[in-house]
Formats: C-alpha cells, structure tokens, sequence
C-alpha cells in the first residue's frame, strides 16, 4: 500500500492537532488531579473528554477540511467522539494498569495510554468520521 502526499500531510496534521490535545489533557488532568483532588481515572476521563472536544475542533477545522460533508456538524461530533470513547477506553485501561501495577507516575502512565489510543481514534476518525 502507498501513502499518497496527501494522506501523509493529513497524517502529520493529526499528529500535531494531538500534540495539542496532550497540552490540553495535561493541562485538565493537573487542574482536576492535582488543583481538585479528584480520583486519577475520573480526573484523566474528564481530561481526556475535553482534550477530544479540543481535537475535534482542530481536525474538523484543519486536519479533514477537504472532507467536510453537508453532514450536521452536530453528527460528525457524534461519530468522533463515539470513536474515541474507544480510545478513552484504551488511555484508561493502559493509566490505571501502569499505575496500579508498576506505581507509575499518573503523568507518565498517562502518556503511555495516549499513545496507546492514538493509532484506534486516528484509523477510525479517518475512515469513518471524516470518510472520503
């Protein structure tokens, strides 16, 4: 399979609206965690939650402007977000069991369960949020 200069421009504009969405959902778990003192898994859903908002603006508007569809943009918010509640599942299940089991750092475990859902939100954001 070859990757096309659009797919792969798409693909690094994904990675960069992410990098973004990192700054957000660190900047919630901190604020909810750290600030609130809110239980780890609900201060990191809660973070992750907003840091999807935050990328779904930012993909909607940037990453997939090429595939905007007279689809309600009400609906489109559906699909991403049903799409990354796989990926919040992911983040979650890897936080709570680096944590949990190896006593990793909240912030770190936390970075490793993005990575972790990061392949899943993009694959389906691109063939089924934001499909051709």
């Amino acid at each position: 399979m070859k990757i096309s200069k659009k797919d792969t421009s798409r693909i690094l504009k994904y990675v960069l609206v992410s990098i973004v969405g990192i700054f957000v959902n660190y900047s919630m778990l901190f604020l909810f965690y750290e600030c609130l003192g809110l239980y780890y898994l609900i201060a990191a859903a809660i973070a992750i939650e907003v840091s999807i908002i935050s990328n779904f603006i930012f993909n909607h508007i940037w990453t997939f402007k090429d595939r905007r569809r007279k689809e309600k943009i009400i609906f489109k918010f559906f699909k991403f977000n049903l799409i990354c509640l796989g990926g919040l599942l992911i983040n979650l299940s890897i936080l709570a069991f680096l944590k949990e089991n190896f006593d990793f750092n909240v912030y770190i475990a936390e970075l490793f369960g993005i990575c972790g859902s990061f392949l899943w939100n993009f694959t389906f954001s691109n063939f089924w949020a934001w499909r051709k």
